[in-house]
């Protein structure tokens, strides 16, 4: 598909010659796919930086989803998604960016609204970023990869 191939070029081409922008690094607009017929989610962030150079950036980013509706959602790494150990906060680390998958499993009855992202640099700047997306915005419809 053209469009697609289109998208992926402009994505890399801001990612290898980025534009002077305002923050260090960008937030991309996440992606959310459902898996399966449960509710579960994988939602995918990719960071990358919008300064020239070769530092290695270093923080976290943490997810929030915030929705209506009784109980929390439940985040954890794709590589967590068996174990106990579920956090909503992911240790960056990259050179020219960085892509975070997620898998979200949304509590009975839980109506998700937005997904928060947070970024805290840690080096080479002290910065925190942050962006806030609808829910519905997100959503990849059709399958994944």
């Amino acid at each position: 598909d053209i469009a697609a191939l289109e998208d992926m070029l402009a994505f890399y081409r801001a990612v290898l010659a980025p534009e002077e922008a305002d923050a260090p690094v960008v937030i991309r607009p996440p992606e959310l796919v459902k898996l399966g017929d449960a509710p579960r989610w994988r939602l995918s962030i990719v960071v990358h930086r919008s300064e020239e150079g070769d530092a290695v950036y270093r923080g976290q980013l943490s997810v929030v989803v915030r929705g209506e509706g009784p109980g929390e959602p439940v985040l954890s790494s794709l590589g967590e998604v068996d174990s106990a150990t579920a956090s909503s906060v992911f240790p960056l680390g990259f050179r020219y960016l960085q892509e975070l998958q997620v898998v979200i499993s949304l509590p009975e009855a839980f109506l998700p609204e937005t997904v928060e992202t947070v970024v805290t640099l840690t080096g080479p700047v002290r910065r925190t970023l942050r962006r806030s997306d609808r829910w519905q915005d997100l959503v990849k419809i059709g399958p994944g990869p």
